[in-house]
């Protein structure tokens, strides 16, 4: 093949591409543009003593990891955290209460909460953990699988099978294997779930065994129906669209290989940007491993499936169990918008549904998570549950 027809070539390749290439960089461009617009910002602001935001210790804390977090309450001597096979899947796994392979603690009751995606379990630490605080229950979540790696040093990893772990009904699967692997049969259950995880909720009460040992089920911001048609969800169809995730993909690749300390300073600003001055040391270590290129192909992957799967409202399983449901639902929800509250509430009237107060967001784990734990230990203490 000459030079010329080489170059032919190479023009045909563009012009049959040539859309995709401009989105590209128009892509690029929005995500430059946005980020130094909003690092302009952040350095010329000031916290609420007068200092500058870059020179706060809220922002260069804990860059070093042996200070203490920000905002972040004491860790309770029985806490733990661990990997687990569980379905072929290397899976993270946080405990209070006692470990998952240890003698069963005093009483009767568990629960076992259900992670949104992107299914990291750092983000619900502090949640997690003041809601054990304040009910002195066991409290036991695991990863969405495939969406937290082990140390590289544990010679863990991903299995071959990505069908294992890229799919809602791979992931439903994996947490009723973790039930029936490790929760005792006389152990009644609280599954709450969040978000994606309140969808994984419903599919595991169609279980005979979970059913019986369920006892109450919290779904909260959950996404049951038309996830297609939610306006983030439009959103990021959009972006995908034009390309605006092949930049995003880009820049994700880059962090990646950055000094901890790096993305650590990222991780403060990015959130910075999003308004969010005092978030937990937990979310800021969640969002770096959210940022690993494996780990966000996964979410992208499973997002996708959702996309797919999660169409109609399944009121068969929600009203045979309404008795023992209870639904919170954001009053500003990209992802739980209102309409499907009204939606869940004509076609059940008889389930628990309620809108929470204006200062709880999908993402509560970020900023309101201790207040989500107590509101939501309250009202389990109201509902007459004894407290163990």
């Amino acid at each position: 093949m000459d030079v010329q027809n080489v170059f032919r070539l190479f023009v045909n390749v563009y012009l049959i591409f040539q859309h995709k290439v401009l989105y590209f960089f128009y892509g690029v461009y929005l995500l430059v543009h946005f980020y130094i617009a909003s690092s302009l910002h952040f350095l010329c602001s000031r916290e609420p003593d007068g200092t500058d935001a870059f020179l706060s210790d809220n922002f260069r804390g804990n860059l070093d990891e042996s200070k203490e977090p920000l905002h972040s309450p004491s860790t309770p001597t029985t806490y733990r955290a661990g990997w687990l096979t569980v379905n072929g899947v290397s899976s993270h796994v946080l405990t209070w209460g006692g470990w998952v392979e240890d003698p069963p603690p005093k009483g009767d009751t568990l629960i076992l909460f259900m992670c949104g995606v992107p299914g990291i379990t750092l983000f619900y630490r502090n949640f997690l953990e003041t809601l054990h605080t304040n009910l002195g229950i066991p409290v036991w979540t695991i990863c969405v699988a495939g969406h937290e790696l082990p140390f590289p040093s544990s010679q863990e990893g991903l299995p071959d099978n990505p069908k294992l772990y890229n799919n809602v009904k791979a992931q439903v699967d994996h947490k009723m294997a973790f039930i029936k692997s490790y929760v005792p049969r006389n152990r009644k259950i609280f599954l709450i779930g969040h978000s994606f995880g309140a969808k994984m909720v419903t599919e595991l009460l169609k279980d005979e065994q979970v059913s019986e040992q369920m006892q109450k089920c919290v779904l909260l911001m959950p996404t049951l129906e038309r996830f297609k048609d939610t306006p983030r969800a439009q959103f990021w169809l959009l972006m995908l669209k034009v390309g605006f995730i092949y930049p995003l993909i880009l820049c994700i690749r880059l962090l990646s290989v950055l000094p901890l300390s790096w993305r650590r300073s990222f991780s403060h600003l990015y959130f910075r940007t999003r308004g969010l001055t005092h978030v937990n040391q937990c979310c800021h270590d969640a969002l770096l491993q959210f940022c690993q290129p494996i780990v966000f192909y996964n979410v992208r992957t499973l997002v996708w499936d959702e996309l797919k799967v999660i169409q109609q409202l399944d009121t068969e399983i929600l009203s045979k169990y309404c008795a023992k449901i209870k639904v919170y639902f954001a009053m500003k929800d990209q992802w739980a918008p209102l309409t499907h509250c009204e939606t869940l509430k004509t076609a059940i009237p008889e389930l628990s549904v309620e809108v929470l107060d204006g200062k709880f967001k999908h993402a509560f784990t970020l900023d309101t998570a201790q207040e989500m734990a107590e509101k939501l230990a309250a009202d389990l203490v109201s509902e007459s549950f004894e407290k163990y």
